[in-house]
């Protein structure tokens, strides 16, 4: 009975009275539980000793099953007993090859190089014992199944045996069981090689599992199937919540906290319809450090060996650059489709013909303006070449063999005029602007087309340079010198032929001067100034000046006369320059003549007064003021008969006169001085007074020299 309990897995077996032993059972219960978790820990079912016995590299233990050949180690010294084992191995339905020692070094020669699959001991041998073998074989290849054999049945011997290691303790004897307790220990061993294969194996997948999760760069975890507890976590998890391992294997529904709020809804919503091991979500997650990651959550469950759900597990992949790029990607097309919208709508109510050809040039888009240009609808065109169409006669080559050809090659600059026939049979002058289409890889996909009807302005612009020959004809007939100024920038444009004679430069040469180097240059005749005048006829009106220029190396007088004119379709700033260098040098003269004359006559010692025909006074000297007390501001432009002749006398003074211009009185000045005896002031004169004729350009003028001999008699009799 003790021997099937301790069989069966007991540690030991104390009888009642002789509980003496029992602390001593105690202790080895626990160093052999000590040993065989330390056994099972290290996973290595004691091969670390056979490794350094230089036994070889790999010790496979399959399970003994029938049919297959065993090999079994006799330590016995009998021959009568090794005969009776023979026979007892005979009833096992399996082959075997049968090694016999009877000795030590033998024994421990065999556990190396036969590798025993069960050992079968007799207890006590001459030199040797079963326990002292079965500790041999505890070091070596602890895995092998020992059965001890006794010829006497001693129960002390059996639990003693047992503790050590023995797989079962047998009698010998004719009614010995040895064949089944070889059977069975055969099967325990193959049981214990399955479940130590299926430990290592399971050991062995959960280490790949765990260095894969530790290695992949998404979040892992499993839990229960309602996510009440956490088994497992990788490091990836901290690494994209931003949340440490712990706090989720407290609470394992800590995930959901760092979720943005827009997104943490959808995750309740599923998990509260209890499908929490079918999420399929991107999620954003709000990280302690501020930053938003973009994480997709998956989550499938897990079901054991009878099919049940037990648990679930999850995996969240960082998709925050996936998704960057997916909302960018998104945005874009968002984007391209609105353009596309506002090209086609801007194309449908573009003014302009517009017109899609595909790569064979027929017709695949016709806005509204075109039909309206040439009368045919996009339906009449559609999928067809407009060459024959619409194309006239004398330009389809053209088109056809250059501009289409132009245009297949990428030529970005094959745009045409050519003559188009209208639906109605009228012929049209279109500009039309071409650019060829390629798709991302450079295939050529077609062309955009727009086309304006410039008939009117084919005619406009002949007869405008019609208009601008007989402009040009006019141009430089005309006598005056003539510049074209820009209105804007003051810049010479044109000049006529009698500007190119008188300042003897080409036009090209006086278009590329500034004003300044045909003026005298020197204030106020500069090119300052000269913009300021075009400045003024621009804004203010026509402006008439009198400018100093250099014409073929020498200075000259002209006149200027600008105004805002339109000429050739464009407004200018016209320029009309009259030479008047002869006049003006003559006015000149005669002011420095007058002026030397003014000189003269007011530094005179006598009164000197000059007065025109009908006795206006022109010139009166400060002796004048003197001697008849009148200013020369009240005597200028006043008649002198109305200023120093007295009423009583003037009619006299007429007559006087009126022989004076006939050139019938000799004595006038005689005459006029009886007529003047007092002044203004009343103060007595007695004058002698001269009087001659002098020109002033076209007017002839009196000069009167009056000396008052009152004064003068009066002066000598001081002297």
């Amino acid at each position: 009975a003790a021997t099937a309990i301790i069989r069966q897995g007991a540690n030991d077996f104390i009888l009642k009275g002789r509980l003496a032993g029992l602390s001593n059972s105690v202790e080895t219960a626990l160093t052999a539980y000590e040993d065989q978790l330390e056994r099972e820990q290290d996973n290595a079912l004691a091969y670390s000793r056979l490794r350094t016995m230089q036994r070889p590299a790999t010790l496979t233990r399959e399970k003994p099953i029938v049919g297959e050949h065993i090999r079994v180690l006799a330590l016995e010294d009998e021959h009568i007993d090794l005969i009776a084992l023979e026979r007892e191995l005979d009833k096992i339905d399996v082959s075997l090859t049968l090694l016999a020692v009877s000795n030590r070094n033998d024994f421990l020669r065999a556990l190396m190089d036969f590798e025993p699959q069960i050992i079968v001991s007799d207890f006590a041998l001459p030199g040797f014992d079963g326990i002292s073998a079965l500790g041999l074989r505890n070091e070596i290849c602890p895995e092998v199944p020992f059965i001890l054999t006794s010829g006497i049945l001693d129960e002390e011997i059996g639990m003693e045996a047992l503790k050590h290691g023995v797989t079962d303790y047998v009698q010998k004897g004719p009614l010995s069981r040895i064949h089944f307790a070889v059977e069975r220990a055969l099967s325990e061993a193959g049981a214990r090689a399955d479940r130590a294969m299926a430990e290592s194996n399971l050991k062995r997948s959960e280490l790949m599992f765990r260095q894969l999760a530790e290695n992949l760069g998404a979040a892992i975890w499993i839990a229960s199937h309602d996510l009440s507890k956490l088994f497992y976590v990788n490091r990836a998890y901290e690494r994209i919540w931003g949340q440490s391992a712990d706090t989720l294997y407290r609470k394992p529904l800590a995930f959901l906290d760092p979720i943005h709020p827009d997104d943490k809804e959808k995750v309740r919503h599923v998990l509260s319809n209890s499908r929490a091991d079918n999420i399929d979500e991107h999620v954003r997650i709000l990280r302690p450090d501020g930053d938003v990651t973009w994480v997709w959550i998956r989550t499938f469950p897990i079901s054991s060996s009878g099919h049940q759900i037990n648990r679930t597990c999850g995996l969240a992949q960082d998709i925050t650059e996936w998704k960057r790029a997916q909302l960018e990607a998104k945005a874009l097309q968002e984007k391209e489709k609105e353009l596309l919208s506002r090209l086609e709508l801007q194309m449908e109510r573009m003014p302009i013909a517009c017109a899609l050809f595909d790569p064979e040039f027929k017709v695949v888009y016709w806005n509204p303006a075109a039909e309206r240009m040439f009368g045919y609808t996009f339906e009449e065109l559609k999928g067809k070449q407009p060459t024959d169409i619409m194309v006239h006669p004398d330009s389809r080559n053209y088109v056809r063999d250059e501009i289409f050809e132009r245009l297949k090659l990428g030529d970005m600059q094959a745009d045409a005029v050519n003559l188009n026939i209208t639906k109605d049979g009228r012929t049209l002058r279109c500009q039309w602007n071409n650019t060829p289409l390629h798709t991302p890889d450079g295939k050529f996909s077609g062309i955009l087309s727009m086309a304006q009807d410039i008939t009117e302005r084919t005619l406009a612009e002949e007869k405008l340079k019609a208009s601008e020959a007989n402009y040009r004809e006019i141009f430089d007939t005309v006598a005056y010198c003539i510049f074209v100024h820009d209105i804007d920038t003051g810049e010479i444009v044109d000049v006529n032929q009698t500007t190119v004679d008188l300042y003897k430069y080409t036009r090209e040469e006086l278009c590329k001067m500034d004003i300044g180097s045909i003026s005298l240059d020197l204030p106020p005749y500069t090119s300052k100034e000269a913009a300021e005048y075009i400045r003024k006829a621009k804004e203010e009106g026509p402006q008439l000046f009198e400018w100093q220029s250099r014409a073929d190396g020498k200075v000259i007088w002209v006149e200027v006369n600008l105004s805002r004119v339109f000429l050739v379709g464009k407004e200018r700033i016209l320029a009309i320059v009259r030479n008047i260098d002869k006049r003006k040098r003559e006015e000149i003269a005669t002011a420095e003549s007058e002026s030397i004359k003014a000189q003269i006559i007011e530094s005179a010692q006598n009164a000197v007064f000059a007065v025109d025909n009908s006795w206006h006074v022109k010139e009166w000297n400060r002796k004048c003021e003197e001697l008849f007390g009148v200013s020369f501001k009240d005597a200028i432009g006043n008649n002198f008969r109305d200023l120093i002749i007295a009423e009583s006398k003037r009619q006299e003074f007429d007559k006087l006169l009126a022989n004076l211009l006939k050139n019938q009185d000799q004595d006038f000045h005689q005459k006029l001085s009886s007529m003047i005896r007092k002044n203004r002031l009343h103060q007595d004169l007695d004058l002698e007074m001269h009087v001659f004729t002098a020109e002033a350009g076209a007017t002839n003028l009196f000069c009167v020299i009056v000396t008052n001999t009152i004064q003068l008699l009066k002066t000598r009799r001081e002297h």
